[in-house]
């Protein structure tokens, strides 16, 4: 006969099975519960973005969604006005006759060897970890309205422990217009890097020339060339936009003139004008001027801009 004892055990051990499962069930059921909660309180929205519209979209275009837009000269010199204005800036998606992320990267990619077929940067100056970009425009101020595609245009960064590289891109074209090097660690460590950042005249003037022929440009004359000694910071302009200028020219040096000493560096300008002036191709550099004639830089320039 079994006795009690063993009857009292088998449905302590039956009731504990039970309560464990309908412990299990009963949370399942409460996460459940609480998930549609969630769920239900979330409200989806719509983000309102004008529509994008171009004046110059060709039928090549809408029948080919990898063709690109071409732009004259004062098309350019029109979009280059617009990037260098105080306009707000708007994030949006891409649409048709604009490239996408993947071919803004890939455009950029192009430009990291553009910097290593010109001199510019290394070989090994080129292997980077983290990439980003977006897309944007500069709509007028006090108008919500989107202007043209080819006025959008493409921020991608490339940056490694040592470096980072901004492009600006256009949206429509696909083409480079500006390039910026910015080295993160102080140019006094420069000996001891692992990466020269260094360039020579002629290769900074063979830069500028072939950076305008990539963009199918034709230059007004001759391209200037000028080399400042840089003593101190009060010999620089900054506008409202942020910008820094010297003698003119915009310049990248907010974090270059700390730390070297009594000798604050040296600028190099390359300038080159078209479109009867309205637009220039401009590179400045800035670092510490060697007596071969080799500039160390810790950050580099080459970019369109419009005369405003």
């Amino acid at each position: 006969m079994v006795s009690k004892r063993n009857v009292f055990t088998a449905a302590g051990i039956i009731l504990s099975f039970v309560i464990a499962i309908g412990g299990w069930v009963l949370t399942g059921r409460l996460i459940d519960i609480e998930s549609e909660r969630l769920l239900s309180a979330s409200m989806p929205f719509l983000v309102d973005i004008p529509i994008i519209e171009s004046m110059y979209l060709s039928d090549d275009i809408d029948n080919d969604p990898n063709a690109r837009l071409h732009l004259s000269e004062y098309e350019m010199v029109s979009i280059l006005q617009n990037w260098g204005s105080l306009g707000q800036r708007r994030l949006h998606e891409p649409v048709a006759g604009q490239i996408s992320m993947e071919q803004a990267i890939a455009s950029g990619r192009e430009g990291l060897d553009f910097l290593y077929e010109q001199s510019i940067l290394s070989e090994e100056a080129l292997v980077f970890y983290d990439v980003r970009a977006y897309l944007g425009q500069n709509i007028i101020p006090n108008n919500e309205q989107f202007l043209s595609l080819e006025y959008s245009y493409w921020n991608v960064g490339f940056a490694n422990e040592r470096l980072i590289v901004y492009m600006t891109i256009n949206a429509a074209t696909g083409q480079v217009w500006k390039i910026e090097v910015e080295e993160t660690r102080s140019i006094i460590e420069e000996s001891t890097s692992h990466i020269m950042l260094k360039v020579n005249n002629g290769e900074i003037m063979n830069a500028l020339a072939a950076f305008i022929s990539n963009l199918g440009i034709h230059p007004d004359d001759n391209a200037s060339f000028e080399l400042h000694p840089l003593e101190s910071t009060s010999e620089f302009v900054s506008d409202q936009t942020g910008a820094v200028y010297f003698g003119g020219y915009a310049l990248a040096v907010d974090s270059v003139l700390s730390g070297i000493g009594d000798r604050r560096g040296d600028a190099v300008i390359a300038h080159q004008s078209f479109a009867d002036g309205s637009a220039s191709a401009i590179i400045s550099a800035v670092g510490m001027l060697t007596p071969d004639g080799i500039l160390h830089f810790s950050r580099f320039n080459i970019s369109l801009r419009g005369c405003q």
